[in-house]
């Protein structure tokens, strides 16, 4: 029900003062503001929203507060999360197992290597 909405009721809890006064501070100074922050969604699971917003000003100049957008970005996070831990689980094998692994790119004839290559091979 826009009407009743309000995005404070929607923050986690642990987020709603640096969401609150990151967006206080950027009306105040009037100026754009780029923040991410856990919102309860419908069905009250926590998603990660990314907020873009910029000053909104009247044909006359008036600064009428701010107007952005907001892009649900918790798949992204949550895959990125899951890269982080796949690759320092391939680092920890590789080390423990005194291998290293390398990458050729055919194309472009670049080549790379990982971080424990140099103390295996010199």
């Amino acid at each position: 029900d826009l009407a009743s909405f309000s995005w404070g009721t929607t923050m986690h809890p642990e987020d709603a003062q640096r969401i609150g006064a990151t967006m206080y501070d950027a009306v105040l100074r009037r100026v754009p503001v780029s923040l991410q922050g856990r919102y309860r969604n419908r069905q009250g699971a926590y998603r990660i929203l990314h907020t873009d917003a910029r000053p909104r000003t009247s044909s006359s100049g008036e600064f009428l507060g701010l107007i952005g957008v907001n892009i649900d970005v918790t798949d992204r996070e949550e895959a990125e999360a899951a890269l982080r831990r796949s690759e320092e689980r391939l680092r920890l094998a590789t080390n423990a197992a005194g291998i290293f692994s390398w990458e050729s790119d055919l194309v472009t004839q670049r080549m790379s290597w990982s971080d424990n290559a140099a103390s295996l091979i010199g």
